[in-house]
């Protein structure tokens, strides 16, 4: 039993794909007392764990991400969504993206990645100009 070896607290992530399509699944032990040990992720379509989780999961909520969106959308979405978990304690700067089809996995590159946070980058500005306006105007209306 897992129990006797003292580990506190454990999670991973097991994804893959079969004729039904992709699944996830989270996998945490949190102690004798910790409960389920096995959460269907499958229908949301997405999943963080660790010190990020939190930060990952609203960006991947606010971003609507689900388990239709197509893979150029998923790969930004989920780049935005680990580059926001690094403002957690533990969380590295770097990541290495592979994306899972039927044909196997296929990494992302050095390119791809700064292609990547120059997209994100890009996008944040849009973000930021869109919220200032929006606040602009408000202020005007008072």
């Amino acid at each position: 039993m897992i129990s006797r070896f003292g580990v506190g607290i454990a999670e991973f992530l097991i994804v893959g794909i079969d004729q039904n399509g992709a699944h996830i699944f989270r996998v945490h032990y949190e102690g004798v007392q910790g409960g389920n040990w096995l959460e269907w992720c499958t229908k949301l379509g997405f999943r963080a764990i660790g010190t990020g989780q939190i930060h990952a999961s609203i960006t991947l909520a606010t971003s609507e991400q689900h388990r239709m969106e197509n893979v150029d959308s998923t790969l930004f979405n989920v780049y935005c969504a680990k580059k926001n978990a690094e403002l957690a304690p533990g969380v590295g700067v770097t990541e290495d993206i592979g994306i899972i089809s039927s044909n196997g996995i296929v990494f992302i590159d050095g390119l791809q990645l700064a292609e990547l946070h120059k997209e994100r980058k890009a996008f944040t500005i849009r973000r930021r100009l869109k919220n200032e306006k929006k606040n602009s105007e408000e202020t005007a209306i008072k």
